[in-house]
Order: structure tokens, then sequence, then C-alpha cells
């Protein structure tokens, strides 16, 4: 009886009546039984705990980033100081081996990945821990290997965990797994895409997700180089700027913003944080089918 009711949600939906509850009710119902397609599980997950998350891939992914971006933002206008390393330096280092692209690693540093694997645990070695928690090299190094330690320092990749277009094939997948949508309505499915995709901006917007240290994350509506996008953005104070906050996209998408948003919204994001931050509002999808403030 339940996946009949889903079902006539899918047929509202591909008929093009579109009402935000058929998308809420369709990712709380198959984010358990998504057969492994990670995206609908996560955006069902944010429908499911839209204030915080303290698991999945969009926590696990900030942490990462966010653990490198902070040991990384002191060395912007200054040199390594090899005497005097952050906390995080060890697990920075091995985090952002995985997240640095191939061509890359190898063109900046000499060495192939699979090298780097096999020599970055003897070379953080040479490194020993203060009482401070602090870190200060112990032994030598050579100039090859300072080398490769300066790229994984230095080097931060911005790349968004999710996307339109997975996000809309995975959901479709799964979808069609659970017998809820046939495979020839596929392409009538496809046309939703905007709107999936913008329902899953609302839903991420606001969530606050729990970093290594205790502090959050903010996620919310944001723009992108190539259109709308959800933004993740935490704290990365510096000496010279305690104020710091970074951001990069968590959700990419390729909606334009002056088609997808109304004027309110759309003003506000072109002059964000000014004079009301983004965040600190709801947003949702209106009867004209765009991004709108809440209330």
């Amino acid at each position: 009886m339940r996946d009949s009711a889903l079902r006539l949600r899918v047929e509202r939906l591909l008929r093009g009546d579109f009402v935000v509850d058929d998308l809420t009710q369709l990712f709380l119902s198959v984010r358990l039984r998504s057969y492994g397609r990670k995206t609908v599980k996560e955006i069902g997950d944010f429908v499911a705990h839209g204030d915080e998350r303290n698991q999945g891939f969009s926590t696990v992914l900030s942490r990462e980033f966010f653990k490198h971006l902070r040991m990384r933002m002191p060395y912007y206008d200054a040199p390594l100081d090899w005497n005097d390393l952050p906390s995080e330096f060890p697990e920075a280092l091995k985090i952002n081996l995985e997240r640095t692209p191939a061509q890359i690693l190898t063109r900046d540093t000499g060495f192939r990945p699979k090298e780097i694997k096999r020599l970055l645990p003897e070379l953080l070695s040479r490194f020993s821990r203060k009482p401070n928690g602090r870190y200060h090299l112990s032994k030598k190094i050579s100039h090859e290997e300072a080398q490769l330690i300066s790229v994984l320092v230095g080097h931060v990749t911005v790349k968004a965990a999710l996307n339109e277009d997975i996000l809309c094939n995975e959901f479709r997948d799964v979808l069609v797994k659970n017998e809820l949508l046939l495979d020839s309505e596929s392409g009538a499915f496809s046309q939703l895409k905007p709107l999936i995709a913008l329902y899953a901006i609302a839903a991420m917007h606001q969530c606050n997700l729990l970093l290594d240290d205790g502090f959050y994350a903010q996620l919310y509506v944001g723009l992108g180089e190539a259109g709308l996008e959800a933004t993740v953005s935490a704290a990365c104070p510096t000496a010279g700027i305690p104020t710091l906050q970074m951001a990069a996209a968590l959700f990419s998408t390729s909606l334009q913003a002056a088609d997808w948003c109304d004027a309110a919204l759309l003003e506000a994001l072109n002059t964000n944080p000014n004079p009301e931050p983004v965040w600190t509002y709801g947003i949702e999808i209106g009867p004209d089918r765009k991004l709108r403030k809440l209330g």
C-alpha cells in the first residue's frame, strides 16, 4: 500500500503537477533502500536530519577539506616552518594525498601516487610531536622529499562532492529498482532534473555539519561559477585574520540564479552577506517553481 501511494506521487510529478511534498516523501522512503546510490541516501538524510549532520559522506568530505585547509591557511603568505608545524599536519597530508588529482601529484612532485603512498608513512616518521601537540622535523629529508611535503601541504583541491546530473541519474535508478518508475518513463523523469536540484539545495540549506574539532560548517544556497550551489563554509582563522571564513561548493548545478530564484532571493545572493546573510533565513520552492525566501 505504501509503494502504491509513492507510485501515485511519481505519476503526478511526471504529469508536470509539481508538489514539493512528493519529493520529500520519495526521498524519505527510498533513502534506506537506495541500492548503493550514495547521493540519493545523502539527500534523503538531509531531508530527515536538516538541522545537523554528524555522519554521511558530505560530513566526511567537509571534515577532510577543512582539516587540510585550516592546516594550509597560515602558509599562504609564509613559508613552512619545519620546526613548528600544526597538530593536524600528519593527518592533513594523508587526506590531501587522496584529494589531489594524480596528474598534479606527478607533475609537481615527480612521484607517482603509488610511490607517494609508499613513501609518506616513512617521511612522516621523521617528524616528532612536541609537548604542545605541534610537530617538528627531527630527522633530515631530501630536497625532493621536502618538495613532496610542500605540495601536499599547499595544493587545495576544490571540487563539489555532488552535482545535479549524478543526483538525478541515481534518483531515477533507485526509483526504477523500487518499481516506482518505469524504464520507459526515464525520458520524462529527466525533465524534472532542475526541480530535483532545487529541492536538494533547499534541503541542504541551513544544515550544520559537525567537524572533527567540535566546530560546525554551515551549508547554504550560494552562487557558483557554473550556477546555483549548496555552499559549505567554516572558520579557517589565521594569526592575521582570526575571523576568516572559507567556503566551497558541496553540491553544484548549472541552474542560473536569474532563471531559478525569485527577485528577492536573487538580490540577496548577489549582495550576500549584506544586508542579511543568506544562511540566516530559510528557503523553499515557490508556486512559480523558483527558490525563494521562506515566509
